[in-house]
Protein backbone atom coordinates (compact mmCIF):
# COMPACT_ATOMS: atom_id res chain seq x y z
CA UNK A 1 0.00 0.00 0.00
CA UNK A 2 1.24 3.50 -0.66
CA UNK A 3 0.22 4.38 2.76
CA UNK A 4 2.93 1.98 4.07
CA UNK A 5 6.02 4.29 3.36
CA UNK A 6 6.66 7.72 2.26
CA UNK A 7 9.87 9.79 0.97
CA UNK A 8 11.08 13.09 1.57
CA UNK A 9 12.89 14.63 -1.53
CA UNK A 10 15.40 17.41 -1.15
CA UNK A 11 18.49 18.63 0.07
CA UNK A 12 18.86 17.90 3.14
CA UNK A 13 21.64 18.89 6.65
CA UNK A 14 24.74 16.43 6.72
CA UNK A 15 25.63 17.83 10.08
CA UNK A 16 25.97 13.95 11.27
CA UNK A 17 27.30 12.52 8.35
CA UNK A 18 28.83 9.31 9.09
CA UNK A 19 32.05 9.20 7.48
CA UNK A 20 34.25 5.85 6.22
CA UNK A 21 30.74 4.01 5.92
CA UNK A 22 31.25 0.56 3.88
CA UNK A 23 29.69 0.03 0.58
CA UNK A 24 30.11 -4.19 0.44
CA UNK A 25 28.62 -4.87 3.68
CA UNK A 26 25.85 -3.94 6.19
CA UNK A 27 26.91 -1.96 9.18
CA UNK A 28 24.93 -0.58 12.67
CA UNK A 29 27.76 1.89 13.90
CA UNK A 30 28.09 4.72 16.13
CA UNK A 31 27.70 8.33 15.06
CA UNK A 32 31.78 8.77 15.29
CA UNK A 33 31.87 5.54 13.49
CA UNK A 34 34.40 3.93 16.22
CA UNK A 35 31.86 0.84 17.32
CA UNK A 36 29.77 -0.72 14.73
CA UNK A 37 28.61 -4.56 14.01
CA UNK A 38 29.03 -5.49 10.04
CA UNK A 39 27.30 -8.45 8.17
CA UNK A 40 29.15 -9.46 4.91
CA UNK A 41 27.21 -10.96 2.27
CA UNK A 42 29.92 -11.96 0.60
CA UNK A 43 32.07 -14.07 3.52
CA UNK A 44 28.81 -14.47 5.43
CA UNK A 45 31.49 -13.00 8.39
CA UNK A 46 29.90 -11.39 11.38
CA UNK A 47 31.97 -8.71 12.82
CA UNK A 48 32.03 -6.46 15.97
CA UNK A 49 34.35 -3.73 16.61
CA UNK A 50 34.63 -0.94 19.39
CA UNK A 51 37.56 0.62 20.96
CA UNK A 52 35.32 0.22 24.37
CA UNK A 53 34.40 -3.26 26.37
CA UNK A 54 32.26 -6.16 24.85
CA UNK A 55 29.43 -7.21 27.02
CA UNK A 56 27.43 -10.24 26.26
CA UNK A 57 24.96 -11.21 28.60
CA UNK A 58 22.33 -14.34 28.68
CA UNK A 59 20.57 -15.74 31.07
CA UNK A 60 19.75 -18.89 29.50
CA UNK A 61 23.28 -19.38 28.56
CA UNK A 62 25.24 -19.67 25.71
CA UNK A 63 26.18 -22.17 23.13
CA UNK A 64 29.25 -21.64 20.45
CA UNK A 65 29.31 -24.58 17.90
CA UNK A 66 33.02 -23.91 15.73
CA UNK A 67 35.63 -26.35 14.57
CA UNK A 68 38.11 -23.47 16.50
CA UNK A 69 37.94 -20.88 18.96
CA UNK A 70 41.09 -18.61 18.99
CA UNK A 71 41.52 -15.79 22.41
CA UNK A 72 44.20 -13.50 21.96
CA UNK A 73 45.21 -11.85 25.13
CA UNK A 74 44.63 -12.69 28.58
CA UNK A 75 41.46 -15.36 29.38
CA UNK A 76 40.09 -14.88 33.05
CA UNK A 77 37.35 -17.61 34.01
CA UNK A 78 35.36 -16.78 37.17
CA UNK A 79 33.68 -20.05 37.93
CA UNK A 80 34.27 -23.51 37.17
CA UNK A 81 35.59 -24.89 33.89
CA UNK A 82 34.96 -28.19 32.29
CA UNK A 83 36.78 -29.42 29.33
CA UNK A 84 35.98 -33.22 27.23
CA UNK A 85 34.49 -34.89 24.68
CA UNK A 86 31.60 -36.86 25.45
CA UNK A 87 32.52 -40.27 27.75
CA UNK A 88 35.62 -40.86 26.53
CA UNK A 89 37.07 -37.12 27.55
CA UNK A 90 39.61 -35.01 25.59
CA UNK A 91 42.82 -34.49 25.63
CA UNK A 92 44.80 -30.58 26.38
CA UNK A 93 47.85 -29.32 25.72
CA UNK A 94 49.37 -26.13 27.46
CA UNK A 95 52.44 -24.64 26.77
CA UNK A 96 53.63 -23.70 30.68
CA UNK A 97 54.59 -22.89 33.12
CA UNK A 98 51.67 -23.72 34.48
CA UNK A 99 50.98 -22.65 38.27
CA UNK A 100 48.20 -24.27 40.31
CA UNK A 101 46.75 -22.97 44.10
CA UNK A 102 45.31 -25.84 45.46
CA UNK A 103 46.02 -29.29 44.37
CA UNK A 104 46.43 -31.32 41.62
CA UNK A 105 44.76 -34.90 41.17
CA UNK A 106 45.90 -36.82 38.43
CA UNK A 107 44.66 -40.66 37.89
CA UNK A 108 42.68 -40.16 41.44
CA UNK A 109 46.43 -39.51 43.02
CA UNK A 110 46.80 -35.95 44.78
CA UNK A 111 49.86 -34.42 44.25
CA UNK A 112 50.02 -32.74 47.42
CA UNK A 113 49.27 -35.83 49.70
CA UNK A 114 50.59 -39.06 47.77
CA UNK A 115 53.12 -41.07 48.81
CA UNK A 116 56.22 -43.21 47.80
CA UNK A 117 56.85 -46.86 48.07
CA UNK A 118 59.95 -48.08 48.23
CA UNK A 119 62.11 -45.49 49.80
CA UNK A 120 65.78 -45.82 50.43
CA UNK A 121 69.11 -44.20 51.02
CA UNK A 122 71.55 -43.35 48.17
CA UNK A 123 71.09 -42.82 44.78
CA UNK A 124 67.93 -45.20 44.60
CA UNK A 125 64.81 -44.60 42.69
CA UNK A 126 61.81 -44.43 44.98
CA UNK A 127 58.41 -46.12 43.51
CA UNK A 128 55.43 -44.80 41.78
CA UNK A 129 53.21 -42.44 43.73
CA UNK A 130 50.20 -44.12 46.06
Amino acid sequence: HLADAFALIGPQSQAKKISGISTSTAQLRTDDGAAFVELDPGSHAVNVTTSGKLTASAQGGTEINSPEIVFNGNVTINGNLSQGMGDGGGTATMHGPVTVTNDVTAGGISLQTHKHGGVETGGGQTGGPE
